[in-house]
């Protein structure tokens, strides 16, 4: 569950973060942009990543800032709704706070599921 005292609500956000859901929440797939320009703390470098727009179909979340995707979650959209990108828009998923290695730590995430029918 999310955490109002979170300390990445500390820190101006523009994207989706763990902290932002109130557990799960089933979401209907609006836009993909493949190559959204922004950089990263500690990165003087641009980077380029796909972000998913959507809009609440059942659940709670305090905002509905857009999901930068990474590898993983990208992976799993695919295996729900095909590879093709064009194909996401309209298919339901749903997103949840989860957890995940990077490197030796433990840290929390929003991980994607399937939406039931």
């Amino acid at each position: 569950m999310s955490n109002n005292d979170d300390v990445g609500l500390l820190f101006d956000a523009n994207y989706l973060r763990y902290f932002h859901l109130d557990g799960p929440v089933k979401v209907k797939i609006t836009k993909v942009e493949k190559k959204v320009e922004m950089r990263l703390p500690g990165s003087r470098a641009a980077e380029y990543k796909p972000v998913l727009h959507y809009e609440v179909v059942a659940g709670k979340t305090e905002s509905t800032k857009p999901l930068v995707l990474n590898k993983t979650n990208a992976g799993l959209i695919a295996a729900i709704c095909g590879r093709s990108v064009g194909a996401w828009v309209g298919k339901e998923i749903v997103l949840f706070e989860s957890t995940a290695r990077l490197g030796k730590d433990t840290v929390a995430c929003i991980r994607v599921r399937a939406a039931k029918k």
